[in-house]
């Protein structure tokens, strides 16, 4: 992106910092996904609910909290 902006300050006063914040987001979204999968491969449905087609990490999680006991 840097390279299209070239040496015009103008725009790269407006770009700068919304790659700053993209930059920031896909960090912190790699950072919940690796807590999410650790999260997962703890939890005793996992592998049954994982076993279906189109099935990630997340649906554990989901299937846990609305079948369990309150």
């Amino acid at each position: 992106m840097r390279e299209l902006i070239g040496a015009d300050t103008i725009i790269t006063a407006l770009v700068e910092p919304l790659l700053a914040i993209v930059a920031t987001m896909l960090r912190e979204f790699g950072l919940l996904t690796k807590h999410v999968l650790n999260i997962a491969r703890k939890e005793q449905v996992r592998s049954k609910v994982e076993e279906q087609p189109g099935r990630g990490p997340v649906c554990p999680q989901i299937f846990n909290k609305a079948f369990s006991p309150l």
